[in-house]
């Protein structure tokens, strides 16, 4: 058998020279291909079979065979992709990288591959997948540098073939340097896993070492749940007695500790890492990890605010559905009403934003989201999620230390954890409800598959091997601490205690605004967080008296209207609340206009210019502005 190849005709107007490949070497490569056992060494023609690139090799192998490799070299021009070896090369008839494996266990009797089981089998099939002609990845391989050619009509020279290297890969020419190319996630590389019998000799040494790190990181005796009654002030006796574990760090460590600890370096401050992987594991448990239902692999991490928390869980599911479904245009749908975090998500990861009216009680309308669902939509709310095979995010990030215990107090709140099917991901601040220092909130996943997507390994770094769990690198040991202590120091019963004052503050709030006949309550609250309008007075008007007399709510708009979100600090001034909004409501009826130095003109143009981009430039320039 001839194969030709030539090297692409833009390098250069010179006839190019071709060169062959022997029978006896591709039969050779084939034969390697086959019948191997997991002791078996991985030759370095396999890794460029497999990967398309490894350094310069000689001509001529040990075994006495001419090398493929003598056709190539680095930096310049890369060997056909492992689909054109499949197809050509190796003279095997299949259309794509699964075929030809599927060819191989065949041919070696080895079992078929099994599609809904074989996570090998989804990875190669999504990067056949997004293949496109004109891409510079074709299959697993890393580009194609050499094109090929029809063979000759004329019938091959019956003489040995020169195996001189052509010149334009040997002469010392300067070299091209080509512009360089984003290097890819290290979920998107090529991999040997990817060749028959090597996945099992892989996933056999990664467990060793998996093995040996757990081992090294005894979580024994570690909480999964929060205490039923709370420590109060003794949790400052069990933090010091955690910090004696760190590394006496005084003058000992390079760049690890320049004032405060950095939970970053894992191995220097194992008191943060406690502190952190029980903080997640309570919060997860108030959100039904301990339920059947929820599959028993609940994980997450700590991020500093609910915004990091859903960009993560954005991202993650997206290269989650990525890896899955080969999606690489990927679309998110969200109700008009949910947080403008998603905005911001869709603006950094490059995904198409889908905002769906809610109903008459300004809730997610389902059958609103049912219609924008497509193969490219990999986030929604609903129960659509499970029957599509999509993620389901909920954000959990004000109601996630409220609502599981309304729940358990007997208020009707619909079901919004990992016990419900097809979630996959929930995002609760700790540092509201939870009460713990501002800059703490979780981020949690249903199993570690997805949140593996949320990671970033760094390998090629000249500082050595990097990876990072969330979007800040260094983070703040004491925020991590000082959640642990609130969750700890609360326990169960104290957060119940909370969430009954704070209910029961809020229907009364509730009720005063319903008792005032010009406002009118928006929806149908299930929690403390209580919207009202008018149709008699402007609302933001009497926001701004509201204000002057010390009162800072939160202005609305699609409808306008104005909301107060309840906590501890409203429950002793419930009726000092309902008085004001009274007289507030009666002063802006009798005296009608804006209040000097209120924002109603502001809110109030802004919502009546039907260009929103002018709107968005001028909260460009406050930022600006204020920055």
């Amino acid at each position: 058998m001839l194969v030709t190849y030539r090297l692409p005709s833009s390098s250069s107007t010179q006839p190019h020279k071709r060169h062959a490949v022997s029978a006896a070497s591709i039969e050779s490569l084939k034969n390697r291909m086959c019948g191997r056992t997991a002791t078996n060494q991985i030759s370095e023609l396999e890794i460029f079979v497999l990967q398309g690139s490894v350094p310069y090799q000689e001509v001529i192998n040990e075994d006495g065979h001419e090398d493929l490799l003598k056709y190539w070299r680095g930096n310049e021009k890369t060997f056909p992709t492992l689909s054109m070896m499949a197809r050509d090369v190796l003279n095997i008839q299949a259309s794509s990288i699964v075929d030809w494996i599927r060819a191989e266990r065949r041919r070696c009797g080895q079992p078929e591959i099994n599609e809904e089981e074989d996570e090998n089998y989804n990875e190669i099939l999504s990067k056949e997948r997004k293949t496109r002609p004109d891409s510079d990845r074709i299959g697993i391989g890393i580009g194609t540098g050499l094109e090929q050619v029809p063979p000759d009509p004329t019938p091959p020279d019956p003489t040995p073939p020169d195996l001189t290297p052509p010149p334009s890969l040997v002469s010392p020419r300067p070299r091209q340097i080509r512009p360089a190319k984003p290097e890819p996630g290290p979920l998107a590389r090529p991999s040997l896993k990817l060749v028959p019998g090597v996945k099992k000799y892989i996933d056999a040494e990664k467990k060793k070492i998996v093995d040996k790190l757990q081992a090294s990181g005894n979580r024994d005796g570690w909480r999964t749940e929060l205490p039923r009654s709370g420590l109060g002030d003794k949790v400052l006796e069990q933090m010091k007695y955690e910090k004696q574990k760190d590394v006496t760090w005084q003058g000992k460590c390079s760049g690890t500790v320049f004032a405060h600890t950095n939970p970053l370096h894992l191995s220097v401050f194992p008191s943060v890492v406690r502190f952190e992987a029980e903080v997640v594991a309570m919060t997860a448990a108030i959100l039904g990890s301990k339920e059947k239902a929820s599959g028993g692999q609940i994980c997450g991490n700590m991020t500093s605010g609910g915004t990091e928390s859903i960009l993560l869980a954005v991202k993650s599911s997206r290269d989650y559905m990525k890896a899955k479904k080969g999606i690489n245009k990927p679309e998110m749908i969200i109700p008009v009403s949910a947080h403008s975090a998603y905005d911001k998500a869709a603006q950094y990861f490059k995904i198409k934003l889908w905002r769906v009216p809610v109903d008459k009680e300004f809730r997610a309308d389902v059958k609103a989201v049912k219609r924008h669902i497509n193969k490219n939509t990999i986030m929604e709310l609903g129960d659509l999620a499970s029957s599509y095979r999509i993620c389901f995010h909920v954000d959990l990030c004000l109601g996630g230390f409220v609502l599981p215990f309304a729940r358990k107090l007997g208020y009707p709140v619909p079901p919004c954890d990992f016990t419900v099917q097809g979630v996959t991901s929930i995002s609760v601040d700790v540092h509201k409800y939870g009460l713990a220092p501002k800059g703490t909130s979780v981020v949690l996943y249903r199993n570690r598959e997805i949140r593996k997507h949320q990671f970033v390994a760094v390998t090629e770094w000249t500082g050595g091997l990097y990876v990072s769990p969330t979007i800040a690198g260094s983070r703040p040991g004491g925020l991590i601490a000082g959640a642990w202590a609130a969750m700890i120091s609360l326990g169960f019963e104290g957060y119940l205690e909370n969430t009954k004052e704070i209910m029961e503050a809020s229907k009364r709030i509730q009720k005063g605004i319903q008792d005032i006949p010009e406002l009118f309550v928006i929806g149908r609250p299930d929690m403390s967080i209580i919207a009202f309008g008018s149709d008699v007075v402007d609302i933001f008007e009497v926001n701004d008296v509201l204000s002057s007399k010390g009162w800072h709510l939160n202005a609305l708009q699609r409808p306008n209207s104005v909301h107060i979100c309840v906590t501890l600090q409203h429950v002793p001034v419930v009726q000092i609340f309902l008085k004001d909004l009274r007289d507030s409501v009666q002063t802006v009826k009798e005296n009608p206009g804006p209040v000097h130095g209120g924002f109603a003109p502001i809110y109030g143009a802004a919502g009546k210019m039907p260009d929103r981009v002018m709107v968005q430039d001028l909260l460009v320039e406050f930022m600006d502005s204020s920055c």
